[in-house]
């Protein structure tokens, strides 16, 4: 992809970027069964490592046939999913709310498991101020799904951070089912792979520098490497 692979991520904006914070007890939030070990430039994740992470599927387009994964989201709590707005947008409508559905505990989609659930999607709820087709900012849904998700080793909520914590210099976790090229196909196998956050001036100087001009608001996150080779895609 030339200049373009330099680009950093916007988290917040169209990206969705896990911060993983691992705990001791696995009662707690966010906690995965699967041991650490190593999209675009990633790796497989191992089965129940990011228990909170959940497939949306649905039709390319609301009035296609065929269900294919759309987007990753993350499992709040028994009835809530967190996602991106313009993944979800054109689902607004409720005939076509009803073609999106939503698997947890999903890990290799070329295969079944015991370990999956699936439900429909009874709420959408987009931020108030995300605007189509300006769609960087307030990039950020929420999903209801159509019955209670059932607690297991592989469907776990996930952490929220604490309001106004600075991420800057930290790793974050990019995981799902995206493309692990730029002209690659999806894979089956979870795929995960870590980028530090930068902070939005460092940012903006490494767009600047690739010849594009992108605006950064106090309510997006940046996370990528300068020379790139590692990133998210939906």
């Amino acid at each position: 992809m030339g200049r373009e692979e330099r680009l950093p991520t916007q988290i917040t904006s169209y990206k969705i970027i896990l911060l993983i914070i691992f705990r001791s007890e696995r009662t707690q939030c966010g906690k995965p069964l699967g041991r650490k070990s190593r999209i675009i430039g990633g790796e497989n994740a191992q089965k129940g490592e990011f228990p909170f992470l959940v497939s949306l599927r649905g039709p390319e387009e609301p009035r296609a046939v065929q269900v294919l994964h759309k987007c990753g989201a993350v499992l709040l709590n028994e009835r809530w999913l967190l996602t991106a707005a313009h993944c979800v947008f054109e689902y607004r409508r409720k005939k076509y709310l009803a073609t999106l559905k939503a698997r947890l505990g999903e890990y290799d989609a070329s295969v079944s498991s015991d370990n999956r659930q699936d439900f429909g999607i009874e709420t959408l709820i987009t931020h108030p101020q995300y605007q189509e087709p300006y769609r960087q900012s307030n990039d950020i849904a929420l999903l209801r799904l159509n019955k209670d998700a059932v607690f297991t080793d592989y469907v776990w909520p996930v952490c929220l951070p604490v309001k106004n914590t600075d991420f800057t210099g930290r790793n974050a976790t990019v995981a799902g089912w995206g493309q692990t090229s730029f002209t690659g196909g999806r894979k089956n196998i979870l795929q995960k792979v870590n980028v530090p956050v930068l902070t939005n001036g460092a940012c903006l100087e490494m767009y600047l520098e690739a010849g594009h001009t992108y605006p950064l608001e106090d309510n997006q996150m940046c996370a990528g490497y300068r020379e790139g080779g590692k990133d998210s895609c939906q």
